[in-house]
């Protein structure tokens, strides 16, 4: 069986936390009470010195673990908190807070590497270039449960930025992550993610795409849900660039503040959306390239109905035509369930007064 480390709670500082190697060991590395919060490593890394947390670059299979530790404070070339190298680690109930690069991927970077991330928290990561949260090349990592908060990077892919490769994004959230191109997720040169039931709420960019781009990328969105997300030179919700051909499904794109829902660049690829909601953004909804594609293949113009906007929650009405038996489709579309009655909806159809109650 793999050896284990218990780490006490605590706080854990100093040069001692720079460059953990496992060397491939078949080892967990977890906390005394499980609980990200009570284990702290600080890397008290900076620009003038570079303090990294763990290096996985030998070979590490899904036996090697990390789980229930935050790592904060990481500075390095790239992934300064997580580095992967055609490696494929267990990373369970970690937060990585304030991490950055000078490179790519703020906290995390994945290169030929397929590690599984499960319930962890990204939040106030930097990259000065790509990846704010997460740089993945020619990586398969599946992250399950995530969160993806308040990230920067100053190109593309404010949280994720992801290069070729095929991830995975199952019920993620990525809430006010920000970046020059692609403020949530930024899917380029050959990238074939899968995001199925995926949150994206108020991410920022100023070219091409607040919560998603795709070029010369094949990305799936399934049953995601895209709300007051914002861009000044594109889509709020989804932009499809240079021949990329992303797919939608029974997802929706709402209340976007600045750019349309989905938008396209040229050269033009293909691009295909069934049972979708586009409805409420700022620079119009079934416009651009996908005029004409509202009430075909199950696609809708309504109101999705949430309950709780102000909370980042998904959830709908059961009037909702998000709800299976009220669209033509029969599916549930959206990230949400029925959540709350007819009209119990807090400011249902008004983003922007929502927002005003916290400025």
């Amino acid at each position: 069986a793999p050896d284990t480390v218990l780490l006490a709670d605590g706080l854990y500082t100093g040069e001692g936390n720079r460059d953990i190697h496992v060397w491939g060991k078949e080892i967990t590395i977890l906390s005394e009470s499980g609980d990200p919060y009570g284990c702290v490593i600080d890397c008290g890394g900076s620009s003038s010195s570079w303090h990294a947390g763990f290096v996985l670059d030998a070979g590490e299979t899904p036996s090697t673990v990390l789980k229930g530790v935050s790592i904060q404070g990481a500075y390095n070339a790239g992934g300064s908190a997580i580095f992967c190298n055609e490696t494929s680690p267990t990373i369970t109930d970690c937060v990585f807070y304030a991490n950055s690069t000078d490179g790519v991927g703020g906290a995390m970077d994945l290169t030929n590497s397929s590690p599984t991330i499960t319930n962890c928290v990204f939040t106030t990561n930097y990259s000065p270039s790509y990846g704010g949260a997460v740089s993945c090349s020619y990586s398969t990592p599946e992250f399950v449960y995530c969160a993806f908060i308040s990230n920067t990077s100053d190109y593309g892919g404010g949280a994720v930025y992801a290069h070729g490769g095929a991830p995975e994004f199952n019920a993620c959230y990525f809430i006010a992550n920000r970046s020059l191109w692609a403020g949530g997720v930024d899917c380029q040169e050959g990238c074939s993610a899968v995001l199925t039931a995926c949150s994206f709420f108020m991410n920022v960019a100023t070219y091409s795409a607040g919560g998603l781009r795709a070029s010369n990328s094949s990305p799936t969105i399934s049953n995601c849900t895209f709300v007051a997300d914002s861009c000044g030179y594109g889509a709020a919700g989804v932009l499809s660039a240079s021949l990329a051909s992303p797919t939608l499904y029974a997802t929706v794109i709402a209340f976007g503040e600045v750019g349309a829902g989905f938008a396209c660049e040229a050269p033009l690829g293909s691009h295909s959306l069934t049972c979708c909601i586009i409805y409420g953004n700022a620079g119009g909804d079934w416009v651009d390239c996908i005029s004409g594609l509202d009430g075909t293949d199950g696609n809708l113009h309504q109101d999705p109905l949430f309950c709780d906007l102000a909370g980042f929650s998904p959830n709908f009405e059961n009037c909702s035509p998000c709800v299976a038996e009220n669209n033509t489709c029969g599916v549930r579309i959206g990230s949400g369930v029925a959540g709350c009655g007819c009209g119990e909806a807090t400011e249902p159809t008004t983003w922007g007064n929502i927002k005003a109650m916290y400025r």
